[in-house]
């Protein structure tokens, strides 16, 4: 039986505000360290990613790792890093905005900080080889839960027609801690499955 989705956000949160920061921080750099590892980061070029909120999993350790730079060199491809825009007009998506070691931020509505960026800077999300996605809940058939937003959904629509996962990139990884994984999660028509999930244990991979 499928748990109530508030619930599992319940708990899941709940659980995460349990960790200390060193508990944050080294989980953290387990996942990342799997990722950065994986052909899915090393032949991946524009790469988007997020800032976490409320402990979540924090995927900043990897361009931090590369030396913060706008353009690093990892296995001959040079990387650029992007973080997600509420968008201000429209339906509720994101935007990616280009982030270097200067680029200043602000808070959007909700209380998450957005980078402050020029028109030049963004780059369409069907243009974006990986995507580092946050969750509050996954299964292993992919089915991801957010926090309610449909942001992600609603910004890689394209990436399935009918059900069907029709467009290969950007490849959408899940980027969690072991115990976010849940039994099995009620898809919805609307609702993106991932390409695959990284946590402290590994990657797991779907398609």
């Amino acid at each position: 039986m499928n748990q109530n989705k508030q619930v599992i956000r319940h708990n899941i949160t709940q659980q995460r505000k349990q960790l200390s920061k060193a508990q944050q921080q080294l989980r953290s750099q387990q996942i990342a360290n799997h990722l950065s590892q994986s052909t899915y980061f090393t032949q991946a070029i524009h790469i988007a990613y997020y800032l976490p909120i409320a402990n979540e999993a924090d995927p900043s350790l990897l361009q931090k790792s590369t030396k913060n730079t706008a353009n690093i060199s990892t296995h001959n491809n040079k990387k650029t890093f992007y973080l997600p825009i509420v968008a201000q007009h429209g339906e509720n998506s994101l935007l990616f905005a280009k982030v270097h070691k200067n680029t200043g931020y602000k808070k959007n509505k909700y209380g998450i900080k957005e980078p402050i960026y020029h028109t030049k800077d963004l780059l369409a999300a069907d243009q974006l080889d990986l995507v580092i996605t946050p969750l509050v809940g996954f299964d292993d058939q992919g089915n991801r839960l957010g926090m309610g937003g449909g942001y992600y959904d609603r910004t890689f629509a394209f990436k399935c027609k009918n059900n069907i996962n029709t467009k290969k990139t950007p490849i959408l990884i899940g980027y969690a801690y072991d115990f976010q994984q849940v039994s099995k999660l009620q898809a919805k028509s609307w609702d993106i499955p991932l390409d695959g999930i990284v946590t402290e244990s590994g990657i797991l991979l779907l398609k």
